[in-house]
């Protein structure tokens, strides 16, 4: 009978478990997921949510313009819960807020200092509005600084006890109406914890988190 090989990202948290346990590694460092604004250097402004569009405003460090890399490559906003995506089906209007369990396409990467989602749609910003387009040179950094949008990568942060077998958590998760973008303290856990899947409430799927 042939066994079946455990895939990358199952290993890569196998083994963070096993030095964790035996005391050869730190936990975790998820330096790189920190809070960050969304910052145009073509305009200066900084982007944000606004009553279903994505607009962009002067950048004040307010906590309706930050944003967090999450699990799968996803952009997540703090004050709206939400995640940002391309519905490609509508090409003119493709790029929306979406709950971070959605269908839509939510997966963005970096290229220089551009931004793109799929179909090779691109972040710009168009007469103040935040927008997808195929045809762009807008340049995006993390607000104060020189960092491109990917520089310092969203970390797996990967987990120990619970029911997950050393899985990594998956940020955000859900749990009684609230995405969570952190590990989270309470009564019935031994210490900050995470859903390793979206759902919590279906899944019940969790581990201690391995954080500093």
């Amino acid at each position: 009978m042939r066994t079946r090989g455990a895939t990358p990202r199952h290993a890569a948290g196998l083994l963070m478990l096993l030095l964790w346990c035996f005391g050869m590694a730190e936990p975790s460092d998820p330096a790189g997921n920190h809070p960050f604004t969304i910052f145009n250097e073509n305009t200066g402004k900084c982007i944000k949510p606004l009553v279903g569009w994505i607009v962009a405003k002067d950048c004040d460090g307010s906590k309706d313009m930050l944003w967090k890399w999450v699990s799968q490559h996803r952009l997540f906003h703090l004050q709206s819960q939400k995640c940002l995506g391309l519905n490609i089906t509508k090409p003119t209007d493709s790029l929306k807020m979406f709950s971070c369990d959605s269908n839509a396409m939510l997966w963005w990467k970096c290229e220089h200092h551009s931004l793109y989602g799929a179909a090779q749609y691109r972040l710009a910003l168009k007469d103040g509005y935040a927008i997808a387009s195929t045809n762009t040179s807008d340049v995006w950094k993390k607000g104060g600084s020189e960092d491109r949008l990917c520089d310092q990568p969203y970390h797996e942060v990967y987990t120990r006890d619970g029911n997950s077998y050393g899985r990594p958590c998956e940020f955000p998760f859900l749990i009684d109406g609230t995405w969570h973008h952190d590990c989270i303290l309470d009564d019935d856990h031994n210490g900050p914890w995470c859903a390793t899947t979206l759902h919590y409430k279906y899944d019940q799927k969790w581990g201690i988190c391995l954080i500093p």
